[in-house]
């Protein structure tokens, strides 16, 4: 019965110069009729054990080695009476064993409290007193600087062991079992060496019992690994029961004991069990282990499960295979893991967007033989994710560079970050501008004609010099508008870029220049236009003056002395504006027979009565439409080949790209090499290794970093070392039609492109025998011929 009242217990060390070791657990209430008490060790020679006796509260005993033993390694004291049989169930090498004189320690160790001396001559070792009650079986343990009960571990660490008091009427039986085969391989670590069983589980309860396990693992008397852990069981659990790696091959001994447990374990006799395991070396044993790779298919939808097999033509071994799932340029998609079996796997990839390539990626990594041959050990699957192409369109402003003080200047130019996905719609022009509530800037236009695709552009945006300072410092609106989408971002504009304003050398702040300047505001110019577009102007009138005022404005589109707009005051506007009044005209320009190229557009206000009309002249570029859209196409390779007929170690492969512009290079990748190399006019070359059976080539369009293009080329070397070319895959075009209705997409034909192609011996046979047939009936016809004509001469 554990006592509740007054506890006390405190030890007192005298250190020795020739001794050095500790009290770290007693066991005064045992339930097999053996006490001990453990101490612990540091630097101990034999002559430390000279003369020692050990005394408690009544009696004096003598202490002694209880058998000739080897204390070289040494870690733990235990001290027994003479009949004890404790060193008999504790197989342990590092415990050196001190029996008393006589059947107790002492006069026998008191239950409720006892006094604890240990002297070497004259001189104490140590002293120790404790006042407590403990439940028979457990025992006083030092844990953490603290004594406490404790369940019982002797000559084994206590520093990690948890006294859980159990319940009584909780009845259950854990039992332990070395979950390990009678032989295991050299250099294999082993997971899981325990298995724990709670044999009156009950289906669909929950008992989380917790159990705590000690065990240690031996060879010949050699200590190579103890330890302690702490696992929940509800019915059975392998899982962190103890790991250990055999480096070393022979017998081995392990073993393992519940200590303690949540539960009150009402069968004792299945909670320790040890286990004799033979580890042998198979590293030199000659093998060679091929690994295959399996899917049940090639080209799967978006958000569709892929299940694949990593296969072994030999599993006699133990292994060890890692898989992973990477993109064509090898940033991983799925992450490396590594599978001890062959059993299926599976992944489900998630793509946002067009079609996509993968590759999902096998390597054996480890095979407990020596493997002769490791050129099979590593495979490769190319699958195909038909994506979704999102149909609308999207804009994100990402940044607006403004410099260190995060403002811009009136007349400065910002520049605007833009992502901008362009989904399928008939517009193609993108439009930027800064304003609060009237704009401030001039509009730049973008414009994007490829659909279902994702453009990171920077785009300039001219904002107005402010010279007659109608605009004021403050927060303005950066607005990104068109392809039926639109998002803006504020910015800050403070301050006036003084260089682009003018200043009159009249000292009147009224003067005509500065009233020009004041009165008259062309607003949101546009300085590119289609040759069939119309041009629209608009400009602001301020009457700042305290009368009325009349004006007359116009436009039109000149180069050199002809107008192409018509006649030159034909869109000609009247109006009048009282004083402090002001108002925006909008003049359209219908074009007449405009080429391409650069023009100029004239405004022309008469105020009042006054002989010399205000002008505002701009430049304005005039494109064909069908050309624009050609010049901002993206670069594509129009087709991939090669003209060698014949196998050869290196070959040369041919590449066409529509659209070229400077600044683009291809890079080619295959299983044997790696090129890069510049575009040039349009065409790309590539000498090429190449090896008997399947080369597979990869082509990528680049322009700096950023991917415009990819194709493939599969040549195959056959037995005649003919070349048979099959076509590529155009990955990212949107148009891959599923037509045999299985989910994949047929491939065949030549390689692609309007080149000459090579085909085998065989192929070219066959492809003679309907020409040599009609040879052959013409030469018959004309022997018959020739024999009925000389039958008739006869």
């Amino acid at each position: 019965m554990v006592n509740k009242g007054y506890f006390l217990s405190f030890l007192i060390i005298i250190p020795l110069t020739y001794a050095s070791f500790s009290l770290s657990e007693i066991m005064y209430n045992p339930d097999d009729n053996n006490e001990w008490i453990e101490l612990e060790l540091f630097n101990i020679t034999p002559q430390d054990f000279f003369d020692l006796t050990i005394t408690d509260n009544y009696y004096q005993d003598q202490l002694d080695f209880c058998f000739p033993q080897d204390i070289t390694n040494a870690a733990w004291i235990l001290i027994v009476d003479q009949d004890s049989t404790l060193y008999g169930s504790v197989d342990m090498p590092n415990i050196v064993w001190l029996c008393v004189d006589d059947n107790s320690i002492g006069n026998g160790l008191g239950n409720e409290g006892d006094t604890i001396n240990i002297s070497s001559g004259r001189d104490n070792i140590l002293f120790f007193e404790y006042n407590q009650s403990t439940k028979k079986g457990n025992s006083l343990a030092l844990i953490n600087d603290s004594w406490i009960e404790a369940a019982a571990t002797p000559g084994k660490k206590n520093q990690e062991v948890i006294n859980i008091l159990n319940n009584e009427e909780d009845h259950k039986d854990i039992e332990l079992k070395v979950w390990l085969d009678e032989f295991l391989i050299i250099g294999v670590e082993q997971n899981g060496i325990f298995k724990l069983t709670n044999t009156e589980h009950v289906s669909g309860q929950q008992d989380a019992i917790s159990v705590y396990v000690y065990y240690n693992i031996t060879n010949i008397n050699k200590l190579y690994k103890e330890d302690l852990f702490n696992i929940s069981v509800n019915y059975y659990t392998t899982s962190n029961t103890g790991s250990f790696l055999f480096n070393e091959s022979g017998n081995y001994t392990v073993c393992g004991e519940i200590i303690s447990s949540s539960a009150n374990d009402t069968n004792l006799n299945n909670n320790k069990e040890c286990k004799n395991i033979t580890v042998v070396d198979t590293l030199g044993i000659s093998c060679d282990i091929s690994l295959f790779l399996e899917t049940e298919k090639l080209i799967y939808n978006e958000g569709e499960k892929i299940s694949f097999y990593n296969i072994l033509n030999n599993e006699t071994f133990p292994y060890s295979i890692e898989y992973w799932v990477t993109d064509l340029f090898d940033y991983i998609v799925k992450e490396k893991y590594i599978t001890k079996n062959t059993n299926k796997k599976s992944f489900t990839p998630s793509i946002n967007g067009p079609d996509q390539v993968l590759i999902l990626r096998s390597n054996l990594t480890f095979v407990a033989c020596n493997d002769t041959n490791k050129e099979d050990n590593y495979q490769e699957k190319i699958l195909v994710i038909k994506g979704f192409k999102q149909s609308g369109s999207e804009i994100d402003i990402e940044e607006i560079y403004l410099g260190e003080d995060n403002k811009a200047k009136f007349g400065e130019t910002i520049r605007v970050k833009v992502r901008i996905y362009k989904g399928n719609t008939t517009k193609n022009s993108v439009r930027a501008w800064v304003e609060k509530d009237t704009k401030v800037s001039y509009v730049t236009y973008y414009n994007l004609y490829t659909d279902f695709m994702e453009y990171v552009i920077t785009i300039p945006i001219l904002i107005k010099p402010n010279c007659n300072e109608n605009y004021e410092d403050g927060k303005y609106k950066v607005i990104i508008e068109g392809l039926e989408e639109s998002d803006w971002e504020y910015m800050r504009i403070e301050g006036i870029t003084s260089s682009l304003c003018k200043k009159s050398t009249k000292p009147a702040s009224t003067s005509e220049q500065e009233k020009s300047i004041e009165e008259f505001e062309l607003m949101d110019f546009v300085d590119t236009y289609g040759v069939d577009e119309v041009v629209k102007l608009k400009i602001n009138i301020n009457n700042e003056d305290s009368k009325k005022h009349d004006y007359s404005i116009w436009s039109y589109v000149y180069r050199g002395p002809k107008c192409y707009s018509g006649e030159r005051e034909q869109n000609k506007v009247s109006i009048s504006l009282k004083s402090g009044e002001n108002k925006i005209i909008e003049l359209c320009n219908t074009l007449l027979n405009v080429s391409p190229g650069e023009y100029s557009v004239k405004i022309k206000i008469l105020k009042d009565d006054q002989k010399t009309e205000k002008e505002i002249t701009r430049l304005v570029t005039f494109t064909d439409v069908h050309q624009q859209s050609q010049s901002n196409k993206l670069p594509r390779i129009r087709n991939f080949y090669t003209r060698s007929k014949k196998y050869s170690p290196e070959i040369n492969l041919y590449a066409s790209v529509d659209n070229y512009r400077e600044g683009l290079r291809a890079v080619i990748d295959s299983y044997l090499e790696t090129k890069q190399t510049n575009v040039t006019e349009n065409n790309v070359k590539f000498s090429a290794k190449i090896a008997p059976g399947k080369n597979l080539f990869f082509l990528k369009l680049l322009e700096g970093e950023n991917l415009l293009d990819v194709e493939e080329l599969i040549i195959y070397m056959n037995d005649s070392e003919s070349m048979i070319i099959e076509d590529n895959i155009e990955y990212q075009q949107p148009n891959m039609q599923d037509t045999a209705g299985n989910g994949q997409i047929q491939i065949s034909g030549a390689a692609v492109g309007n080149e000459i192609l090579f085909v085998s011996s065989s192929q070219k046979a066959k492809a003679l025998i309907l020409p040599l047939i009609c040879i052959l009936f013409i030469l018959v016809t004309i022997a018959l011929l020739k024999l009925k004509f000389q039958s008739k001469i006869i």
